[in-house]
């Protein structure tokens, strides 16, 4: 028996002779034709210049169309469909959408595609192992990621979830709204780019860190160039080299720095020297964490929960 899906593609409607064909094979099979009959519409589409535009178009009509389809793959399935597409941006978005409507909760491997983790989802976990290369890692997420590939990007518009990079990425956490963002290994250039809120972190080596942030609260423990930030954000550096020109709170190694020009000395407001120390005495967890195990098993909610808390109290003494 088989049966057909509709699509519709920005206000086209794909023809009855070109719907797929929606048979009792395996969901594997069934996904493989689904993609074939998109793609090959997809081409004959008007293409559009913006890259996020057309990811998230491409996304909502894939998702629409996959349902319930991806409901029965599971982790080896879903690894040997990655085997069996392209490496292309439409190819990633789809394998992003399946994943989100599977009920896989982790998979690891080595990944090569142009977007991957677009939106994923809540309470699922991906592992890129050495070897992966994937130019946008984990867009608009709210699962987890611990990266040990190369990428361009890795959760930028991050809205939850724990995202770990633990080997090279150009930007990490670009306009992220939320969530827990750590960097162990190279960002070559910055951390944290106009984040809205969150907690970033680096243990690693960073260009710029925060640069024009409108909120969250980002730490340096290693080495950075530079951090900066506008008004109703956090920037505390425990780390070596760099500056921090910060519109917002900026604590660089026990001295107080806001407003662009006002610097005093923590040591003469001893309620916040606690708590900022209290914030270094926290990181000490996270700044040992080496395998993968330890680094998923880390309760890093709490540990963010505890340092957005002190970071209340700063705000309220220095602020």
């Amino acid at each position: 028996m088989q049966s057909t899906i509709r699509m519709n593609y920005a206000g086209l409607q794909l023809p009855p002779d070109r719907q797929p064909e929606i048979s009792r094979a395996s969901s594997l099979e069934n996904l493989l034709c689904i993609f074939r009959a998109m793609q090959d519409f997809k081409n004959e589409t008007e293409p559009t210049n913006d890259t996020y535009a057309r990811i998230e178009r491409d996304y909502a009509l894939i998702a629409e169309q996959i349902g319930n389809r991806a409901s029965t793959i599971n982790s080896t399935d879903y690894l040997s469909l990655i085997d069996k597409l392209p490496k292309s941006e439409f190819a990633g978005i789809f394998l992003s959408a399946v994943l989100n409507h599977s009920p896989i909760e982790y998979i690891e491997g080595i990944f090569n595609q142009e977007v991957f983790g677009y939106r994923l989802a809540e309470g699922k976990t991906i592992v890129a192992l050495e070897g992966s290369l994937v130019n946008h890692f984990g867009r608009a997420t709210e699962g987890n990621i611990v990266n040990y590939g190369v990428s361009e990007f890795i959760a930028d518009k991050a809205v939850s979830g724990v995202q770990i990079n633990c080997g090279e990425s150009n930007f990490l956490a670009n306009d992220a709204v939320g969530g827990v963002q750590a960097n162990y290994s190279v960002v070559k250039e910055d951390l944290g780019i106009a984040v809205k809120g969150g907690l970033q972190e680096n243990f690693g080596t960073v260009n710029c860190i925060g640069c024009v942030a409108t909120g969250g609260i980002q730490i340096n423990h290693n080495k950075m160039r530079e951090m900066y930030c506008n008004d109703g954000c956090t920037q505390i550096n425990f780390g070596s080299g760099g500056r921090i020109n910060c519109q917002g709170l900026g604590i660089n190694k026990g001295k107080l720095k806001f407003d662009s020009c006002k610097h005093v000395t923590l040591k003469h407001h001893p309620e916040a020297w606690r708590a900022v120390e209290q914030i270094r005495k926290l990181s000490e967890a996270p700044k040992s964490l080496k395998t993968t195990k330890e680094i998923l098993e880390y309760d890093w909610n709490e540990h963010a929960s505890k340092i957005h808390s002190l970071n209340v109290i700063l705000r309220g003494l220095l602020t």
